[in-house]
């Protein structure tokens, strides 16, 4: 069965852009809530389109609902961090 694609078309671009200029992965980083009101960091993964973003942001709400956050960011050739979006339930 093929996944659908779920990105919006500003993704899309944006990704494909920054492909160009050199920016081969994507770091997403999820974090929730807990019912006892704890803050869980999960591991971070990378993600190479703007498709497997999107899809990956729609699996972590389904699994932990409202209280997700996933940030969606990566590192320029000098090493530095630019946020590219963030997904909030």
């Amino acid at each position: 069965m093929k996944r659908r694609n779920t990105a919006d078309s500003w993704l899309i671009e944006k990704v494909a852009e920054l492909k160009k200029n050199g920016i081969d992965f994507f770091l997403c980083e999820t974090t929730y809530t807990t019912k006892s009101g704890k803050e869980k960091t999960l591991r971070s993964v990378t993600k190479s389109t703007a498709a497997g973003i999107s899809a990956y942001a729609n699996n972590m709400y389904l699994k932990y609902g409202d209280s997700m956050c996933v940030t969606v960011g990566y590192f320029d050739k000098a090493f530095n961090w630019h946020t590219l979006t963030t997904y909030h339930a």
